[in-house]
């Protein structure tokens, strides 16, 4: 049916007040908020609605029964879950929303007859844009609002709220949290689908664009340095893909990244000041944008070549690692980037310009690209300015932070000492080995060590490197052992266990050789039996005998035989840049707290002191391989099979167990020899203890185990055996 009148008669003249655009608006679009309410009706009242009918038995608890009052605080507790899921799934759902409405309120500008007749109104653009965002706002705010308000409604009217303060506390914060956060993410989404709808001029770019444009940043980042990790064998890539970077690049990658841990107050307010940033932008673009040119993929053309390149870039680059991973080959890599780049480039061509005729245009500048990516990929292969393996020199270095091996702590150094050794570690040459020998060279007898460098000037550089010969470094080593710092920073990193040990239960496991008997019959090993004493009080006293123990730690701490660990598993990140939530913490023979403690409560059966030669009365013969750089890997083996020679062999080897090997990864080893030991002693102990016989040569079990030698301690017959 015609309209009698026109907006301007309803409105009262040449210059419409806002009220009645408000009201236009918002009759316009009422559907939208139905079916926001619809939605929002299905994903948050109607579960909670399920779930305290199909358990109404536990909201009323008999307070006479104890189990019943169980019951219940359970069941309540379960809307402290529900509450952090809905978080989860409401966070993405309401940004996605966001996007779509952005599209939806100024979806006039995708349309020359439309756009024509919006801004013939008697009303100016910058009142017409700030209308339109209001009312869109008010469609996504409203129903989110009005819904969460009847959960909690539901949830108060089933007593959900009265079974215990504490839980109803924790399903407030909850609450809270998740309005806090739909609200600044469906803010901030809102405000980036607004300004990319004034600069797009069709529907299905404006989306196309605002998908990009979340994802673009961290792409880019990403696949940059995992391209440039390619000719850099020493880059920590792990560092520079941390996810407290990648979350600095894109809302998206935050809340995925951080697995939708809550806005800190920080980050909200520049939610906030990136939101405001965004909709002043959409209000400038909007009054400059030319009507005409509604229907346009892109109505800014310079913006149209900037958003080409933005998208053929990652996608050479994606089309080279993609190629490089298959076939491990460089020729194969500048393919897939060849490939990548025509591909990006025909498909956006004929997205912008809305033809499949237009995918060659621009083809001048695609050459030039080429050619500056061709020159990038000369200078990174040839390492024509020496960035693939540049570190700065100590003196330009303010501080580092280092990780031994991927369980440690992230220890710093500021030191010019700890610089310069930490300097010639990351900097010096790995040993020349035959092939078939550096697997199990590398494996028995390295360290890795990451290591970011914090120059005076210039960004940080992160490297992480192998040392398959840290017995050629010992100094260096000794340096950073021996200091102040490490100590302080791994005894903090023990007591950081012992803070927290009593939110866990029984986080200490002990691994050592299990328990067993020798060939004398002489019982071993580690115990599964425990005292009366709570797991509680296992992890502050043994954690308390360990700390006594290593007191005295200094350079040569680390080099004696491993016989077993403790591993320590905290609740939060001891090293957030690797996610590691435990450590281990090396036994050693010599620890004489710790081995009374475990002897005292069980852990063990007998003294640390005594496992050395215990474990040497068990051997039955040594294999020695000596290292060679020649083309067989190994220029020569050796057996011994004499009790003395054992005797000598295992009390100078590395570590020794039940088929694990137990090295310490700070613990520094020879690296011309590798050491197969073979022994034989009783593993199944209750079978031998449920024998009549008490025969261990019935119950044998034969093993065997790979070491090194612990540095400068190479037995004397073994050198003579080789000479």
């Amino acid at each position: 049916m015609t309209s009698t009148s026109s907006f301007t008669e309803k409105s009262g003249g040449s210059k419409a007040p806002f009220l009645p655009l408000f009201r236009f608006t918002l009759r316009q679009n009422w559907t939208m908020l139905l079916l926001f309410a619809i939605i929002l009706f299905f994903v948050l009242p109607v579960p909670v609605m399920m779930v305290c009918s199909d358990q109404h038995g536990y909201l009323n608890p008999d307070v006479n029964d104890p189990d019943s009052i169980v019951r219940s605080l359970n069941f309540a507790s379960t809307f402290v879950e529900w509450g952090e899921i809905m978080r989860y799934l409401l966070v993405p759902g309401m940004s996605v929303l966001a996007v779509i409405m952005s599209c939806v309120m100024f979806k006039y500008l995708k349309n020359k007859v439309s756009v024509d007749y919006f801004h013939s109104l008697p009303v100016t653009r910058g009142r017409l844009y700030i209308n339109q965002l209001i009312v869109g706002y008010i469609l996504l705010l409203v129903p989110f609002l009005v819904m969460l308000l009847a959960t909690v409604l539901v949830m108060a009217f089933n007593g959900v709220f009265g079974i215990d303060a504490d839980i109803t506390s924790q399903i407030f914060g909850k609450l809270g949290y998740m309005l806090q956060d739909t609200i600044l993410y469906m803010t901030l989404f809102y405000g980036l689908g607004t300004l990319i709808g004034m600069v797009s001029g069709l529907t299905a770019v404006h989306l196309t664009l605002a998908c990009a444009a979340v994802f673009i940043l961290p792409l880019i980042y990403a696949v940059s340095f995992w391209f440039l990790d390619i000719f850099n064998e020493n880059m920590w890539l792990g560092w520079y893909l941390y996810r407290n970077v990648m979350t600095f690049l894109s809302p998206a990658m935050r809340f995925v990244m951080q697995e939708g841990a809550a806005l800190s107050v920080p980050e909200c307010f520049l939610y906030i000041l990136t939101s405001a940033g965004l909709f002043v932008g959409g209000y400038f673009l909007y009054t400059h944008r030319k009507s005409e040119r509604a229907g346009m993929s892109v109505v800014y053309t310079p913006l149209g070549g900037v958003i080409r390149y933005l998208l053929i870039f990652p996608g050479t680059l994606c089309g080279g690692l993609l190629f490089y991973l298959i076939m491990d080959d460089f020729f194969w890599t500048i393919f897939g980037m060849a490939c990548g780049c025509l591909l990006t480039s025909m498909i956006t061509n004929t997205i912008l310009h809305k033809t499949a005729k237009a995918m060659f245009k621009g083809w001048k500048g695609l050459c030039i690209y080429a050619g500056v990516i061709a020159v990038f990929m000369a200078a990174m292969m040839t390492n024509l300015f020496g960035v693939n393996d540049y570190v700065p020199s100590p003196g330009m270095t303010s501080k580092v932070e280092v990780v031994f091996e991927d369980n440690t702590t992230l220890f710093t150094f500021d030191g010019q000492e700890e610089i310069q050794a930490l300097y010639e570690i990351c900097t010096a040459d790995d040993p020349v080995l035959a092939d078939d020998y550096v697997y199990r060279y590398t494996y028995y007898n390295s360290i890795d060590v990451s290591v970011v460098f914090y120059p005076k000037v210039g960004l940080p550089i992160a490297k992480s490197v192998t040392i398959r010969d840290p017995g050629a470094l010992k100094e260096q080593f000794d340096v950073l052992y021996s200091s102040d710092s490490f100590k302080e920073q791994y005894m903090e990193m023990l007591d950081a266990f012992g803070d927290i040990y009593s939110e866990k239960k029984f986080m200490l496991s002990i691994d050592m050789l299990k328990l067993g008997v020798d060939k004398d019959g002489v019982v071993f090993g580690s115990s599964s039996s425990l005292d009366d004493c709570t797991p509680d009080e296992h992890n502050e006293g043994l954690l308390n005998a360990i700390k006594a123990d290593m007191a005295d730690m200094d350079s040569n701490y680390f080099s004696r035989q491993t016989i077993g660990f403790v591993r320590l598993d905290y609740t939060e990140q001891i090293n957030p840049i690797l996610d590691s939530y435990y450590t281990y913490v090396p036994i050693f023979s010599h620890m004489k707290n710790t081995s009374d403690y475990m002897m005292e409560h069980g852990f063990i059966t007998t003294p640390l002191e005594h496992y050395i030669d215990l474990f040497a009365s068990c051997v039955t013969k040594v294999t020695v391989s000596k290292a060679s750089t020649e083309a067989e890997g190994l220029a020569a083996q050796k057996t011994f099979t004499s009790q003395k020679d054992l005797g000598a062999i295992v009390s100078s080897i590395a570590c020794f167990s039940d088929g694990y090997s137990f090295d310490c990864n700070l613990t520094l080893s020879e690296n011309e020899y590798l050491v197969e030991v073979e022994y034989s002693y009783v593993n199944n102990y209750s079978q031998y203890a449920a024998s009549t016989s008490k025969n261990p040569s019935d119950f044998m079990t034969h093993r065997s185990n790979c070491t090194v030698f612990l540095l400068g301690q190479i037995p004397q017959c073994v050198l003579d055996a080789f000479e």
